[in-house]
């Protein structure tokens, strides 16, 4: 599958993307110190990131609705150029088979509601007060849908689930493997939640067709 066939991407994600290449660029750009003394990846993670304690009010935000904004910020700032490029390629990867299936501007929605619901889940579960970036939990919403078309595609077709539990198990297996070498430095908590969002996004968006068109 050719990810960058751009005639079958919704342009709202790639929109999306362009803009994290942007910013990751202009951060990459800071670091070689070829914008004077100006670090914009701290100004950035100052702005933008995932603060868990703004939520108690244990930090000051430099901004008053900063402690709202960073559920949808964080997604758009990375730690180098490997995690931009790895979260984009999967997102455009997957982005074409869900807009193809649910439309572009839902494909958008689901981007942010992943996004939303992976710093949520990572809030409850995560001890950690310090800040977390990226787009994978909006990586595992995409994930998520797709794994839930999977999964009915089998059942319709009454064909044996090992595919799809093996898939779960790789996702599980892979998410400790990379925490482990990171050191712990992985939020798979917004993993979870972008993914558990995503799980349900399709038969959330038909019970509220179906609710809709009985009243």
């Amino acid at each position: 599958m050719n990810v960058f066939n751009t005639e079958k991407l919704p342009l709202q994600l790639i929109v999306l993307i362009v803009i994290f290449g942007i910013i990751e660029i202009a951060s990459q750009v800071s670091e070689f110190g070829l914008l004077s003394t100006l670090n914009l990846r701290q100004l950035f993670l100052m702005l933008g990131a995932f603060w868990p304690p703004l939520i108690t009010n244990d930090l000051m935000g430099i901004y008053g609705s900063q402690k709202y904004i960073m559920f949808i910020t964080y997604a758009f700032i990375h730690g180098n150029f490997l995690h931009f490029l790895l979260n984009a390629v999967v997102l455009l990867s997957l982005g074409k088979m869900i807009s193809y299936k649910l439309g572009n501007l839902i494909t958008v929605l689901l981007f942010f509601t992943s996004s939303i619901s992976g710093g949520l889940v990572f809030y409850f579960l995560s001890k950690s007060a310090s800040p977390m970036i990226g787009a994978s939990g909006a990586v595992f919403g995409f994930i998520g849908v797709w794994q839930y078309y999977d999964l009915s595609s089998r059942l319709s077709r009454k064909e044996p689930l090992q595919h799809f539990f093996f898939t779960i198990g790789a996702l599980i297996i892979g998410n400790i493997l990379i925490a482990f070498v990171l050191e712990g430095g992985l939020a798979w908590e917004a993993h979870l939640g972008g993914f558990l969002i995503g799980f349900i996004f399709v038969p959330f968006l038909r019970l509220c067709k179906e609710i809709a068109l009985n009243n």
